[in-house]
């Protein structure tokens, strides 16, 4: 065969390679689409989130070794001081425990089927997390102020959150958790962001500022530092 086309098929191996382990391993899954529970008020990690088919990456472990069950993963998470998150994922014949001291907002979660996920609410502090009167949506606020596209990110690095929408009666309702955030989420603004309807109009979404000091609103301000109302609704 002549040198040049051997040279060309490896190279086409070789993406393929590279390409079907992405695929296998995604660095960025959709969180919106995940299988996210929230477990209130355990006796072993008070409440946390347990996501299917995302796991830690080894580079952010505190430890991270080989174990039969998820039980076990667990309690060795219970043994660690600091231990904050831990994923079970599947690894030959075994599964690999990984346990770390961070949460999501610190590292790129990647996908595997099978694989199973916990991080504590305790990970977010001091981000202020409160539960909507509906008892299905939670609301988080993350310590990492931006402007609109940071925020955006901010939240969708969350499992099972995205930016909220809101009208603006409804962002108003934040009042309270918004005081308490304001100085730590957004220095001396104290300003947060999502989204908005306007007027009804389902394709008119405009992004919200809110001073919860003042309690004033207003829209599309592209360039203000806010902190971003994350929202989840679990079932």
């Amino acid at each position: 065969m002549d040198p040049s086309k051997t040279s060309v098929l490896a190279g086409i191996l070789i993406l393929s390679t590279i390409f079907g382990a992405i695929r296998a391993y995604n660095t960025n899954p959709d969180f919106r689409s995940l299988n996210v529970k929230m477990v209130k008020d355990s006796k072993l990690f008070g409440t946390f989130l347990l996501v299917e088919d995302v796991f830690i990456h080894q580079d952010f472990a505190l430890v991270s070794y080989l174990t039969d069950t998820f039980h076990d993963c667990r309690m060795m998470c219970w043994t660690y001081v600091g231990c904050l998150s831990l994923s079970f994922q599947p690894e030959g014949t075994s599964f690999r425990c990984t346990i770390s001291k961070r949460g999501p907002l610190y590292y790129i979660l990647r996908s595997s089927p099978g694989a199973k996920y916990i991080v504590l609410m305790s990970a977010f502090t001091p981000a202020p997390w409160r539960m909507l009167p509906d008892g299905v949506s939670m609301v988080m606020i993350p310590i990492r102020p931006g402007n609109f596209t940071k925020a955006l990110g901010s939240c969708r690095r969350i499992p099972g959150f995205d930016l909220g929408k809101f009208n603006s009666d409804e962002i108003k309702s934040l009042q309270a958790i918004g005081v308490e955030a304001a100085a730590a989420v957004s220095g001396e603004t104290g300003i947060l962001c999502g989204w908005v309807n306007n007027a009804g109009d389902e394709d008119a979404d405009h992004q919200i500022y809110y001073d919860p000091m003042t309690d004033e609103t207003a829209l599309d301000k592209y360039e203000k530092t806010c902190g971003p109302v994350c929202l989840a609704r679990f079932v």
